[in-house]
């Protein structure tokens, strides 16, 4: 990625930036102030050897700001006609790499072996996607700061990043933005500040923190899942084939009937037994299911012991699953 996008030499240059930080939050409600933007540059002003991936480059206002403070931009965007327009808007610039991605669907293991040194979080503004954001770029290995906007006007961006402070996963870098009260609008009084920036513990210790990982038992204990014939994705034909609750200890119930379900133990599946589910239908026929979850666990894909295939969502993640259909030209 650096190779193919570099950062022009030498400090930023002040004069363009005065331009870029434009449009203000008042004139564009989808973008951040102008105040959000000049804290940028204050933070991370000395920063040009780095590289930020931007999670939720939208127009490309923050794009183009953080172009003038970065090596290399990695601006990510699940909307390829969203996408199309930031790249036009910054035409100009030669450090940034555009990536139709959408940030809990797709894979952020793409990521996982380049030093990415900060994460702009400005996606969807769920709760359940803004903390699936926010654990993966925890996770990342070089992340040294996330920023994260909308958090005094967005409920899920303020509890995501609330319960990430008290976990221990971060601490509390510094706010940015507008301070409270304010308003974009004229009208509505904001209660807290813009942005965050957060500064992730280390990887180890976040992992003590939270009492080493998760077993995947006790990670899917009370989840439920909708479940879709394999190839759903491309075949665009959304239509349920059942759904999976996993809502007690072993016991579990469902669109076939009711389950018994437990992880996969050592040496049954040959090293897949930390990702591997075993369902066991308890009425006739009696089937049974290995499910393989993939790292974030917000999805599996079901192999049933007569042959068929089938794939399976959590049930909280389908909101955004729309987000991406409405996506498509």
């Amino acid at each position: 990625w650096v190779l193919l996008a570099q950062r022009s030499g030498g400090a930023p240059n002040m004069d363009e930036l005065a331009k870029d930080v434009l449009p203000d939050k008042n004139e564009d409600a989808w973008t951040t102030s102008s105040r959000f933007k000049l804290d940028l540059v204050e933070m991370f002003g000395n920063n040009s050897e780095e590289v930020i991936l931007e999670v939720g480059a939208h127009l490309g206002h923050c794009t183009r700001v953080l172009s003038r403070l970065f090596q290399t931009v990695l601006a990510l965007e699940h909307s390829p006609h969203v996408l199309k327009q930031n790249a036009l808007r910054n035409a100009d610039l030669k450090n940034v790499v555009y990536l139709q991605f959408h940030s809990v669907l797709d894979d952020w293991n793409l990521f996982g072996h380049n030093k990415i040194h900060v994460v702009f979080i400005d996606a969807a503004h769920d709760y359940a996607s803004v903390k699936s954001d926010l654990d993966r770029a925890l996770a990342l290995p070089y992340v040294h700061s996330i920023v994260l906007d909308d958090y005094g006007t967005r409920v899920g961006v303020h509890r995501a990043v609330d319960e990430a402070l008290q976990r221990g996963q971060a601490t509390l870098r510094r706010y940015v933005g507008r301070a409270p009260p304010w308003s974009y609008d004229g009208i509505t009084k904001i209660g807290d500040w813009e942005g965050v920036v957060l500064e992730p513990t280390s990887f180890m210790a976040a992992r003590r923190e939270a009492g080493k990982a998760q077993r995947l038992e006790d990670a899917l204990l009370e989840t439920s899942w909708v479940v879709f014939p394999a190839g759903v994705f491309s075949s665009g034909y959304f239509v349920p084939h059942g759904h999976i609750d996993l809502s007690r200890p072993h016991l579990g119930t469902s669109s076939y009937g009711p389950l018994e379900w437990r992880q996969a133990i050592d040496g049954e599946l040959g090293g897949l037994e930390e990702r591997t589910l075993i369902l066991q239908f308890t009425e006739a026929p009696r089937q049974r299911i290995q499910a393989q979850v993939n790292n974030e666990r917000t999805g599996m894909a079901l192999l049933r012991n007569d042959g068929v295939v089938l794939v399976a969502v959590r049930k909280d993640m389908m909101r955004v699953i729309g987000d991406k259909l409405l996506s498509f030209p």
